[in-house]
């Protein structure tokens, strides 16, 4: 078996993958606002998903659902 933990953004860039989605869904100017909330990932996820939920009224769950951590198809083995 095979561990790997990516604690400063080298294995998988969180960042741009963040900000990806930031801006897929709330468009380019909310990117900031975006990345402010989030604490560069350090932010309790259910913390950032009840401000995103205030600020842009959208469903708090569905956006907690979102900054869950998955694992991509194609990085299985």
């Amino acid at each position: 078996m095979l561990l790997l933990i990516d604690l400063d953004n080298t294995l998988v860039d969180r960042t741009a993958a963040f900000k990806t989605w930031a801006e897929s869904r709330f468009g380019r100017s909310q990117v900031a606002w975006l990345t402010d909330a989030d604490g560069n990932g350090y932010a309790p996820h259910e913390v950032v998903a009840a401000r995103v939920a205030a600020r842009f009224g959208v469903d708090e769950q569905e956006i907690l659902n979102d900054l869950r951590p998955s694992c991509a198809p194609s990085s299985r083995r």
